[in-house]
């Protein structure tokens, strides 16, 4: 049984730029710190980012618990039609992202990442984790792209 999770969120920087970001294998195991951390797993591995693309990598939960490799295939990696990666693992059969950019203005953008989760038995569990992954994924990327705010228009709680 297959389950979705969807995020959606809003950044003020343009579609372009955080694009640019999401090519690079530094902002995966950003976006990803504390959850789960991502390394290559061959040293001299070239990690791409385009269609037909093939991508391993060790996983491990919160960086320390192993939890095998994950495979990524590119199926679709541009800005205009979005990034779709088929990924998976001996623990997760599926784990597929389909990540959108839409600009809203010239510096803003809205980014949708969804994940469609088959872990057999184990899928609950998984959905139940990535829900709190999906929650604070988007806390460093935003950080990332985020100015400093204005302190004194800093409001604890609204």
């Amino acid at each position: 049984m297959s389950v979705k999770v969807t995020r959606t969120s809003v950044f003020p920087e343009s579609a372009e730029k955080v694009f640019a970001r999401l090519q690079k294998l530094s902002m995966l195991q950003m976006i990803a710190s504390l959850w789960v951390s991502f390394t290559p797993s061959q040293a001299e591995q070239s990690i791409q980012w385009k269609k037909g693309a093939e991508n391993d990598f060790l996983f491990r939960l919160f960086g320390v618990v192993p939890f095998g490799t994950s495979h990524f295939h590119v199926i679709r990696f541009r800005l205009k039609e979005g990034n779709n990666t088929q990924e998976q693992n001996s623990h997760v059969p599926i784990w597929n992202h389909e990540i959108i950019l839409q600009p809203i203005h010239d510096n803003h953008c809205s980014y949708t990442d969804q994940a469609e989760i088959d872990a057999d038995w184990k899928t609950l569990a998984v959905w139940i984790w990535d829900n709190r992954f999906f929650c604070a994924q988007t806390d460093p990327l935003d950080a990332n792209v985020k100015k400093k705010p204005d302190m004194a228009s800093y409001s604890e709680g609204g």
